[in-house]
């Protein structure tokens, strides 16, 4: 552990059962979002880099997670957080990215998360001194969620969990147990893995070359993560 992270809240959350179906506790995060390892490693590593600066603004398009995540880390480590967000986006979202010290921007409701993306783009690119935090077009984003597949696959072994069924409402954590479980690892027995996003959602260039090298993968609706036993 180095100096930037000595003073910094800890990442571990538990994997517990809740009627019958083991689920792994993200909204425990530090911040409330699933989204914290993403944003908490991106910024570190900036910082380490000099790719950031205390100070420096992080700017980022989201529909909510991801910023309230930023904002929640930014505000930790002397950053300054911009967060673009479509204008119908809950109440309790907003207040949550506001109450973490973010400067919040709303984007046009027919715009939808593309006209967030969009915006924060044209908003960074306009000084050398805004960082824009891409969550859509970021390879490192998806590296950072590695330790959260790594830490739910122990969790699951020592809870003696045999199959894996993941239903997940994006493609972040997908990657993340595709990324944490190479061939020498010792994964579940049978699993299978889920995704699910809006029509209007933005695909992320990695996710095809993530998921289409994962042959496990098959896809069906849902909103949940979960493990459980089988027979």
């Amino acid at each position: 552990m180095d100096l930037l992270e000595q003073d910094l809240p800890k990442l571990s959350t538990p994997l517990r059962e809740v009627d019958g179906v083991w689920v792994k506790f993200e909204h425990l995060n530090p911040s409330g979002s699933v989204k914290d390892r993403v944003a908490r490693h991106v910024l570190l590593e900036g910082l380490r880099s000099g790719r950031l600066v205390r100070g420096q603004e992080v700017v980022e398009p989201t529909s909510g997670n991801a910023g309230i995540a930023l904002s929640f880390w930014a505000s930790r480590l002397g950053l300054k957080a911009v967060v673009f967000m479509p204008e119908n986006m809950s109440e309790e979202r907003k207040m949550m990215i506001r109450g973490h010290g973010a400067r919040l921007v709303l984007t046009p409701e027919a715009e939808g998360v593309v006209g967030a993306i969009k915006s924060s783009r044209a908003y960074a690119a306009e000084s050398p001194k805004r960082m824009l935090f891409d969550q859509f077009d970021d390879e490192a984003g998806v590296e950072a969620q590695r330790s959260l597949g790594e830490e739910a696959l122990r969790q699951a072994r020592d809870a003696g969990l045999t199959h894996f069924d993941a239903v997940v409402a994006g493609g972040f954590a997908i990657t993340t147990l595709r990324r944490a479980s190479t061939p020498s690892s010792r994964r579940p027995a049978r699993w299978s893995a889920s995704s699910s996003s809006p029509r209007s959602a933005p695909r992320p260039r990695w996710r095809r070359s993530s998921i289409t090298r994962w042959p496990s993968a098959i896809f069906r609706r849902g909103s949940a993560t979960a493990w459980s036993r089988g027979s």
